[in-house]
């Protein structure tokens, strides 16, 4: 799946398929050269995506120098939303935000 998503008019795109070998039962979302492994883990009525593995460049790196966050989905109102942070250890927070989908009338 294909996601874009818009922040100050710029777009920034991702994309997301079942993970293979190493990554097996995770979903794999690719940023431009980094993949992240992401676990499902059900939490009362929100799903968490949690970071299991990722690589930069197709080679694997070490979890605790990888991304972290608070990462979850929900239905609130019929309506599906999100929330999305990602951090790193020595940085910090890169980015947060949150919303919900909605269908490309393309």
């Amino acid at each position: 799946c294909y996601f874009a998503r818009h922040f100050a008019g710029k777009p920034f795109q991702s994309v997301q398929y079942e993970g293979r070998g190493r990554s097996a039962g995770l979903i794999s979302e690719r940023f431009g050269l980094a993949t992240i492994g992401l676990a499902m883990v059900i939490d009362g009525d929100v799903l968490r995506l949690i970071v299991r593995r990722w690589s930069f460049l197709g080679i694997p790196l070490p979890s605790w120098l990888g991304p972290r966050g608070d990462n979850h989905e929900r239905i609130v109102d019929g309506r599906f939303r999100f929330h999305v942070e990602i951090r790193f250890p020595f940085v910090g927070l890169v980015a947060r935000y949150r919303g919900w989908l909605v269908r490309n009338a393309s």
